[in-house]
C-alpha cells in the first residue's frame, strides 16, 4: 500500500506536462524526470526548502546532461535564490522546472541574466566590487574544491584559500577597471554582459593541477 502510494504521489499529469512545457523549453520527457525527483525529494510536500533543493539539484547533476552543464558553475549555492522567485524560502514545482530550463536551454539572453541575478548578491540591481570579489573568491575555491575536498594539510588548504581570495580581489579590481564605463565603482546590467560576453573563464593551478572554471550560465 506505502509503496503503490509513493508511485501514484511521484506521477506528474499530462495536463501539468503541457503547461510547463508552453512556458519552458524543455520537452515532455525532461519535464516528466525533472518533476519525478522534485516529488521525490519533495516527499508530498508542495515545494523544496534549500537543502531539498540541493539534493535535488545533485540527483539530476549525476544523471541529466542538461543539468550537468551547470554543475561545475562556482555559484551553485546562489540556484536556489535564483530560483524561488517568489521569496517564499521554498522553490515549488513551476519554479523549479521553470528556472532550470533557462540556466540549462534558456537563451543567451536569459542566461546573462541569470548569471548577473547570480553575482548581484544583495538585489539592487547593480554588481559592486565587493559582490564581484566574492563571486571570483567562489569561482576560484570551485576550481580548487578537487584538492580542498582531499586529504590536503591545513596549512596547505589556508594557503590556497587566501590565494584565491587575492586572485579574486585582483580580478574583480581588473573588470572594475576595463568594465565599468561610468566610474561609479558598480557593474549595470549592461556592463556585466560586456564582461560576460567575453567567456570569462579562470584556470585554478597547482603544481600538475589544472582546473578551469567557468564564471558565467552558458560558457
Amino acid at each position: 500500500m506505502g509503496q503503490d502510494s509513493s508511485k501514484a504521489r511521484h506521477k506528474v499529469s499530462k495536463k501539468h506536462v503541457k503547461q510547463l512545457q508552453k512556458t519552458t523549453n524543455l520537452n515532455r520527457v525532461e519535464i516528466t524526470e525533472l518533476s519525478r525527483v522534485f516529488e521525490e525529494v519533495a516527499a508530498g510536500a508542495p515545494g523544496l526548502n534549500r537543502e531539498q533543493f540541493q539534493l535535488a539539484f545533485q540527483k539530476l547533476s549525476s544523471t541529466d546532461p542538461n543539468v550537468q552543464s551547470i554543475a561545475g558553475i562556482p555559484y551553485a549555492n546562489r540556484l536556489f535564490d535564483l530560483l524561488d522567485t517568489d521569496k517564499s524560502n521554498t522553490v515549488d514545482i513551476r519554479e523549479f522546472v521553470a528556472g532550470l530550463s533557462v540556466l540549462c536551454k534558456g537563451t543567451t539572453e536569459e542566461k546573462l541574466l541569470a548569471s548577473f541575478r547570480a553575482f548581484d548578491l544583495d538585489g539592487d540591481g547593480f554588481i559592486s566590487f565587493d559582490e564581484l570579489s566574492q563571486m571570483f573568491t567562489s569561482a576560484w575555491l570551485a576550481g580548487y574544491s578537487p584538492i580542498l575536498t582531499q586529504e590536503a594539510d591545513e596549512e596547505t588548504k589556508r594557503e590556497i584559500r587566501e590565494f584565491s581570495v587575492e586572485c579574486a580581489i585582483n580580478m574583480a579590481r581588473s573588470v572594475m577597471n576595463a568594465i565599468d564605463v561610468n566610474g561609479d565603482g558598480k557593474l549595470s546590467l549592461e556592463e556585466f554582459k560586456m564582461f560576460a560576453r567575453q567567456n570569462p573563464k579562470i584556470t585554478a593551478t597547482l603544481d600538475d593541477y589544472e582546473n578551469q572554471v567557468s564564471l558565467v550560465f552558458g560558457n
